[in-house]
């Protein structure tokens, strides 16, 4: 598995060379490209798009769909996107293989009303960690967060993580791979997770945050460092449109469902069941900490992560 790792190091490295790390200075009547993938990541971002915070200080939003965190990073290195809502997993493991990456602002924090959990194929006799050695499991990416803490939970429950079979997929394949049997088990998500429920075809077996501590981000807006950098004023202001977008997110959840339906395309009736973010604001060390030890603990670093240079005026 350290091979695969160590292949994807050397692809992002290889794609940020050849394609440039920096846009170039943007300025405040610019359009920046924010990336967003299926989950709810970014609600911050859609309410600062629903609710104009951007476009009053001048910035013009472009989103763009990422179906997957390795898209989502391999989207920043080769310049097709600016910002991006990631989980820090993903980052980190960028950031170790030489691809010179920045946190800028907190995405999902702990605790959530999101439901993070694993599933398990109805008819499969699946009931506890210890039924999932040697059984098929879709994740959302090789070294992503929930990959990262499904390999935890299962040590927490005395299971090696490497007599699981983990598959990649993307979260909003999910269901149907479960429906349909190709995939004993699944670490699913919301939004995604009420289809799940709504057509029956698994059922919860754990859920992947149960003994993580209060205040950890399990996703970040990130950039690179050299967009961050051309783009210091830019950047400012979007993160105070992202920080009025969690107050206006906080205030008003039906707004933030309907966002959800607008932007993930997701029946209003399926999005009516899913519980609601936590939302964090400002980055820091200590909410990046965490997460960045239990990736150690899985041998996934090369070499040791300054995470006082990975978050931008974090503490």
């Amino acid at each position: 598995m350290l091979e695969r790792f160590g292949v994807l190091r050397q692809t992002l490295l290889s794609m940020a060379v050849l394609g440039g790390l920096s846009s170039g200075a943007a300025h405040a009547d610019q359009t920046v490209r924010f990336g967003y993938a299926p989950g709810n990541d970014s609600i911050a971002l859609f309410m600062a798009v629903e609710q104009g915070y951007l476009k009053k200080r001048g910035i013009e939003p472009d989103l763009k769909f990422m179906t997957a965190p390795p898209v989502s990073i391999a989207a920043l290195v080769s310049n097709s996107i600016d910002i991006v809502a990631v989980g820090p997993g993903s980052t980190l493991q960028a950031i170790d293989g030489g691809v010179p990456l920045v946190v800028v602002f907190d995405g999902q924090t702990l605790p959530t009303g999101t439901q993070l959990v694993i599933v398990a194929t109805k008819g499969t006799n699946i009931k506890t960690a210890h039924d999932l050695v040697g059984k098929k499991v879709a994740v959302i990416g090789f070294s992503s967060i929930l990959h990262t803490m499904t390999k935890r939970w299962l040590e927490e429950k005395g299971v090696d993580y490497n007599k699981v079979d983990f598959v990649e997929t993307g979260l909003a394949q999910m269901p149907d791979l479960l429906k349909n049997k190709q995939v004993d088990a699944a670490v699913i998500a919301d939004p995604v997770y009420p289809r799940v429920v709504q057509d029956q075809s698994a059922d919860k077996i754990g859920d992947v945050y149960d003994t993580a501590p209060t205040g950890v981000a399990i996703s970040a807006y990130t950039t690179t460092e050299q967009w961050a950098e051309d783009n210091k004023k830019v950047l400012a202001d979007i993160r105070a449109a992202l920080s009025e977008g969690v107050d206006y997110a906080n205030a008003h959840p039906d707004a933030v469902r309907a966002s959800i339906v607008k932007y993930l395309k997701l029946p209003e009736d399926v999005v009516a069941q899913i519980g609601l973010p936590g939302l964090g604001k400002q980055p820091s060390v200590a909410s990046l900490q965490w997460v960045y030890d239990v990736m150690k603990h899985q041998g996934l670093f090369q070499s040791d992560v300054d995470l006082k240079k990975v978050v931008v005026d974090g503490k």
